[in-house]
């Protein structure tokens, strides 16, 4: 048959599976980076003989394994509940959701460096994941925007990521075929890491010459 009755939700499931992992992954890197800023030890962190870098990469091992539960319980629910293809191609789905998952960890431990307040960190995460659905098929196609709008779009990691695993899972795409998406999101990836480091040493010194006065 040309159609079937999970055509619709065969074909949104990546957008989905990928907004989830949008705001959860943008949401709880943060919010653990501002629970570890409010907690009474976070002064001993500085004086541990333990790099604070390490203290940021736990704290996106700790994001990609709770978005690693919560993505296998999705993709298990969308195969046997709605008989959605979730599993085809399963071990290249995994490496796009990953990368997926690294990208938005490392935007959330960003904006949890660069704000002192939940209150802000839960503001700019809404809107930064906001942009990022407007700017992609779920909302419009992207056919409908400017030619302009259009390349802009085509760099959103929401859009590389939703869009790579519809191909994998409805068309059974090669990994050869994505090699700039996973370029791509390593580029943020490289882009996040250079700014999450940036910012600590800056907030790292100021944090010593305040103490120091």
């Amino acid at each position: 048959s040309v159609t079937t009755k999970n055509t619709r939700i065969t074909y949104s499931f990546p957008y989905l599976l990928m907004l989830v992992v949008l705001f959860v992954a943008t949401m709880l890197s943060s919010t653990l980076v501002m629970l570890d800023k409010k907690s009474r030890a976070y002064f001993r962190n500085f004086t541990i003989p333990v790099s604070n870098l390490f203290l940021i990469f736990m704290t996106y091992i700790t994001t990609l394994l709770i978005l690693i539960i919560q993505v296998a319980i999705i993709m298990c629910v969308a195969k046997f509940g709605l008989d959605v293809p979730a599993l085809n191609n399963i071990g290249i789905s995994a490496l796009i959701i990953l990368a997926g998952i690294s990208v938005f960890s490392l935007i959330g431990i960003v904006i949890g460096n660069l704000f002192s307040t939940f209150e802000s960190i839960t503001m700019t995460t809404i809107a930064i994941g906001s942009i990022f659905i407007f700017l992609s098929n779920l909302i419009l196609p992207l056919e409908t925007l400017s030619p302009e709008i259009q390349q802009i779009a085509r760099y959103n990691p929401y859009v590389i990521t939703s869009e790579a695993i519809r191909r994998v899972m409805l068309f059974n795409t090669g990994i050869e075929m994505l090699v700039n998406d996973f370029l791509v999101l390593g580029i943020y990836c490289a882009i996040a890491t250079i700014l999450i480091i940036i910012i600590n040493r800056v907030y790292s010194s100021k944090f010593f010459t305040r103490t120091r006065s």
